[in-house]
């Protein structure tokens, strides 16, 4: 179990502007949507090896709700999450180093 939980910092910008574009949707769909970020990141915390692996050492899991992955790397004394990742993206849009 990983204590500490860290965003790269795209990730974040990704956060934001799917939060963002949810919220012009519709009222508070963006807070739903970080919700399902949360709820996914705590089961991350617990168990990130439960998650499958999605390119060499990085795992994903999939956002509960909305067409979302998280793809992150469990280290030793943190968990990084790597990307925030829309599914319709093409993946070689973004590196995942």
């Amino acid at each position: 179990m990983a204590d500490k939980t860290e965003l790269h910092p795209m990730a974040e910008v990704e956060l934001w502007e799917a939060i963002d574009w949810y919220d012009a949707q519709k009222g508070n769909l963006g807070k739903s949507f970080a919700r399902a970020i949360q709820n996914a990141v705590v089961a991350i915390q617990d168990n990130p090896n439960r998650f499958p692996f999605a390119h060499a050492n990085k795992r994903k899991v999939v956002i509960s709700g909305f067409p979302y992955i998280i793809v992150f790397e469990a280290q030793e004394e943190k968990v990084l999450m790597l990307t925030i990742f829309h599914t319709i993206r093409n993946p070689e849009d973004r590196e995942l180093r």
